[in-house]
């Protein structure tokens, strides 16, 4: 526990020290809900959302759906550079620490527990940004909604750091598939209106994303679609826990 609590501390401080990730941190929540305030409209759209059936639709003002679907899409992209921070701008470190006797599995654990905790910080930061805006009667839904998509996406970024070693092929990964998923195929208007819907089902972000859709606007259950995004996170995790064990393995 102790080596735990020491490789999460250095942990820590190698996200704070990190002006980059501190930026993303405090400014995209902000700035993403500032654009959508000035910009979008206030008229009524419908748009399905499939996690509670077939036919479920709703109609809802387009800058209410605009505000949280940019909400999951800040997380996501901070989730997702975090994750790839945490892996592959530390890997010397971690190298240095498995050098003298740290377990492979505590530096994950260390970075794991790191990674979460940042989440769950930025989902209530943004969350609060989100309720300050659209006085949602069901915010803690929200703020779950979005702590699953930081979990999926902050796992990927955990992958992408343990499978590549350069940073443009890291960063050009996170920005592809986030820019893809929860910037464009999940959201609930382009998604009514999309021909083959199976394919954005498979995608990480589809599940939490519901979930923070249906706790805004509806009073309908998300325990599936939470359950599909906790699935997801642990497939992710394990992938990016196997590749972290072979990188660092030659060390031990």
């Amino acid at each position: 526990m102790t080596r735990i609590l020491t490789a999460l501390k250095l942990a820590c401080l190698e996200i704070v020290r990190n002006r980059t990730a501190v930026l993303l941190i405090l400014i995209l929540p902000g700035l993403f809900e500032t654009l959508i305030y000035i910009t979008t409209p206030t008229r009524v759209v419908s748009f399905d959302l499939p996690s509670l059936g077939p036919d479920a639709s709703i109609d809802v003002p387009a800058s209410a759906e605009a505000f949280i679907f940019m909400g999951v899409i800040a997380v996501a992209f901070i989730a997702g550079f975090v994750g790839l921070t945490l892996m592959q701008r530390s890997f010397h470190a971690q190298r240095r620490l498995v050098l003298s006797g740290f377990p492979i599995y505590q530096l994950f654990l260390s970075r794991l527990l790191t990674l979460l905790l940042l989440i769950v910080l930025v989902s209530i930061y943004t969350g609060c940004i989100v309720e300050a805006i659209t006085h949602s009667s069901r915010f803690v839904g929200i703020v779950i909604g979005l702590a699953l998509t930081g979990a999926v996406y902050g796992a990927y970024g955990l992958l992408i750091g343990a499978l590549w070693k350069h940073s443009l092929e890291s960063v050009l990964s996170i920005v592809l598939l986030t820019n893809i998923d929860v910037a464009w195929l999940q959201n609930p208007i382009f998604y009514t209106e999309a021909t083959n819907r199976a394919l954005i089902h498979y995608l990480p972000g589809y599940f939490p994303s519901q979930v923070a859709m249906v706790a805004a606007f509806t009073d309908g259950s998300v325990s599936n679609a939470a359950l599909g995004a906790a699935l997801y996170f642990l497939g992710l995790l394990l992938t990016a826990g196997l590749l972290a064990y072979r990188k660092l393995r030659a060390f031990a």
